[in-house]
């Protein structure tokens, strides 16, 4: 073969001797092609300055692509570009040396994935001894080399932990028994267990599912045991790689009896030969698929692969960052911990993974670094966020231990026993505790309450496990020595590791009451001596008042001017008498008050008709405003018997009359009303005046609360905002409720209701 020969490989021949068979003429080049068909999965010819000279068929086969319709050097678009250089410099040592030699290169196949290639670079020699053409030959060695790193990624693993799930599948009942180990591989819950064949394959992920079953089925026909490679999908979703071995185990008719097997997770293997084999659509599929970005490089530094959020974080194509140097490219780990642990892991091709901060990104990331022969495969995870919260939360420890350790207001925490786990020394001095007693002997919420304010308590417990906090709310404690303390108390949810209760903060609020008990004695002193003059005033009124009749009475005509002069004075006498009602009314509210807050209000409770108090007030009320309409509904029986305090009640239904009046303009009707509902009796006064908004149907019970955006439209004058505060107090104390219902522009309708006492 002359130097620079084109001839094709299947006309080759060689001088020398040829046989003859079967009639045929058979020459060195057809034994050459046949040796070559059989040894090599594929080969081809080129040049010395590396041109395709010639190419075989299994090289068309191989790639989908015939050299010779793109010239020149083309065919190293199929050499995966970081080894085209290493293919090249191989071609031309054997052309200089004259000898054969042995590398590896990936190779595009005509489906698009990167096959890895042990090529041979066999020099070819003309009769005068140069060197004309060089044949690579090749085998597809993808299989071994994945094998042999599954197989020793499987016996590192085995030796270095424990968890190998074991199964057993009994054919003659259909009954499969897995271990805790093959649970937790699989990501079941301890009690969940496969116990069918079926149940078993769901387990996988569908793509796998056939390939398992052909292969267990097969194993047990043909009686070998099998070696299985499958993906499992846990519960949330997560894809992990199993290798499982399993082996049949038949009678003495060689039936299948059972099969035996050992599984072992092999996810991280799967990652590190997917990341060895970059090339590879399907590892390509996987690393685009997660959502940290990788970053490959070569021994030499060399970027060598990105994945898609690589490209992402990076703002810039992939092309653009294969091929550069990994530390042009990140000049900013030069010199600091990343390049330390970067070079660590090659050099002791140990993997590692850290946390650090990347200040040129301003980004926390949790970095894997994965070391092979062939480089390093260096995972980055943003935390940037998981940094945040972690921070703010260090700093919202830090806020409340200081607000513990300050001692200005007592702090407690409380499991759902109601046992005091942990308190500041604020809470422990006032009631009266050292803190060698409270760790000596545990105090318990029972024992620290007051059995009146219990209800309360159990009101705040349903608001905290409602909503996860509660109002706050005044109580009293007992402190050690057995006296009361006055606090206000709020908490909220606590549900830890540790504890599952609820925190509190404590107010001492003895001074607060102090100044309030001292306004309402002063209130209460100054309420009575007001009454004093007001009395006299009243009597001296209407003593005049009964004068004034009696005159007019005695005289049958009246001389000229008189009648208009006695009128105006009787006028002006009834008027005056209504203020000095008005404030008794006033003087009454805040007398009622002051006994409120100092716990004095007492009430005569005895059986009374409550039809009669009702008749009663509404009669009253009819004398002393003759010219409203006040319309009392049908009652539903002569006689309601309840437990109560008759002036109380009656002095609830006057304040809803008086109200209803003093927002109702004249000429309006007010009506009263009751109604009795299972052993409720409900008593009711309707108004048709401006009505409430659902704010003021709240606030409206406060104390000292008035509608100033309503003045009165009737009679009765303007109050202190007492009135109703004290309806409400003082049903409350007859164990009962009280309510409203209006809307603006349509009335309100006050009620309050009382228990009927049951007949035994």
């Amino acid at each position: 073969m002359e130097q620079g020969s084109n001839t094709p490989i299947s006309n080759i021949t060689y001088e020398g001797k040829d046989s003859t068979m079967s009639g045929g003429l058979i020459s060195t080049g057809d034994r050459f092609r046949a040796f070559a068909q059989s040894a090599f999965d594929l080969f081809w010819i080129v040049s010395p300055d590396g041109e395709i000279s010639d190419e075989h068929e299994s090289w068309q086969q191989f790639t989908g692509r015939p050299a010779c319709e793109a010239p020149g050097k083309s065919w190293l678009d199929a050499v995966y570009s970081p080894d085209r250089g290493l293919l090249e410099d191989l071609i031309q040592r054997s052309i200089l040396s004259g000898q054969s030699f042995i590398s590896e290169c990936l190779l595009r196949r005509f489906d698009g994935i990167y096959r890895t290639i042990l090529v041979r670079s066999v020099p070819v020699r003309s009769k005068a001894g140069t060197i004309s053409e060089c044949i690579i030959c090749g085998n597809d060695i993808t299989e071994q080399k994945r094998a042999s790193l599954l197989s020793k990624e499987q016996l590192h693993l085995s030796r270095s932990t424990n968890q190998i799930g074991e199964w057993q599948w009994d054919l003659l009942n259909g009954k499969l028994t897995i271990n805790d180990a093959l649970k937790m591989l699989f990501g079941l819950a301890q009690a969940a267990n496969p116990t069918t064949y079926s149940q078993f394959l769901d387990v996988i992920h569908p793509d796998d599912r056939e390939n398992v079953r052909q292969i267990l089925d097969r194993s047990l026909r043909e009686r070998t045991d099998c070696n299985i490679e499958f993906c499992v999908l846990w519960p949330d979703g997560s894809p992990h790689w199993m290798t499982a071995h399993g082996r049949g185990i038949y009678d003495i008719h060689d039936n299948p009896l059972s099969m035996v097997g050992a599984v072992m997770d092999v996810t991280a293997q799967r990652r590190a030969w997917a990341l060895q084999q970059l090339a590879d659509k399907r590892a390509s599929i996987i690393l685009d698929g997660i959502s940290d970005a990788v970053f490959c490089v070569d021994s030499e530094w060399r970027i060598v692969y990105v994945n898609s959020v690589a490209e992402e974080v990076s703002h810039r194509k992939r092309d653009e960052i294969l091929g550069t140097i990994f530390w042009e490219y990140f000049p900013a780990t030069i010199g600091t911990s990343f390049e330390q642990k970067y070079r660590e892991a090659m050099e002791t091709q140990k993997s590692l993974s850290f946390e650090m901060f990347y200040s040129p990104l301003m980004t926390w990331l949790d970095v894997y670094v994965y070391p092979s022969r062939d480089g390093l495969s260096i995972y980055f995870h943003d935390i940037t966020e998981r940094k945040r919260a972690e921070n703010a939360l260090r700093e919202s420890e830090a806020k409340f231990r200081r607000l513990v350790e300050s001692n200005i207001i007592g702090v407690l925490i409380v499991d759902k026993v109601g046992r005091v786990c942990e308190t500041n020394d604020a809470f422990l001095q006032l009631l009266g505790y050292t803190r060698s007693e409270f760790e000596t002997k545990p105090l318990f919420w029972r024992d620290l309450s007051i059995p009146e304010f219990m209800a309360r308590d159990r009101q705040a417990v349903q608001e905290l496990n409602e909503t996860g906090m509660c109002k706050p709310y005044e109580k009293d404690f007992v402190k050690r020595d057995g006296t009361r303390v006055p606090v206000l108390l709020s908490g909220a949810s606590l549900d830890t590791e540790t504890i599952d209760g609820w925190f509190a903060f404590v107010v001492d609020i003895t001074a607060r009451k102090e100044i309030e008990q001292q306004k309402d004695i002063f209130i209460s002193v100054a309420g009575h001596e007001l009454r004093t003059p007001l009395a006299g005033i009243k009597g001296n009124l209407q003593l005049v008042k009964r004068r004034v009749r009696r005159y007019t009475e005695r005289l049958d005509v009246l001389p000229p001017g008189m009648k208009e002069l006695v009128d105006d004075l009787d006028n002006r006498l009834t008027r005056s008498l209504r203020q000095i009602g008005i404030q008794n009314r006033l003087i009454s509210d805040i007398l009622d008050v002051s006994r409120i807050a100092v716990d004095k209000l007492e009430l005569s409770l005895e059986p009374c008709n409550l039809v009669k108090i009702v008749q009663d007030v509404v009669e009253d009320f009819r004398l002393a405003e003759p010219e409203r309409e006040i319309v009392l509904e049908p009652l539903i029986a002569d006689v309601v018997t309840v437990l109560a305090d008759e002036y109380r009640i009656a002095q609830v239904l006057s304040n809803y009359l008086t109200n209803a009046l003093k927002y109702t303009e004249p000429g309006t009707q007010v009506r009263v009303g009751m109604i009795i509902s299972g052993d409720l009796v409900r008593v009711w006064v309707q108004d048709f005046g401006p009505g409430l908004s659902e704010d003021d149907k709240v606030k409206v019970w406060g104390r000292f609360h008035q509608l100033k955006d309503r003045p009165p439209q009737g009679t009765g004058g303007v109050g202190l905002g007492l009135g109703l505060y004290i309806c409400e107090t003082l049903i409350g104390r007859h164990r009962g409720q009280v309510g409203v219902q209006s809307s603006l522009g349509h009335g309100s309708t006050f009620w309050f209701e009382l228990p009927v006492p049951q007949e035994r």
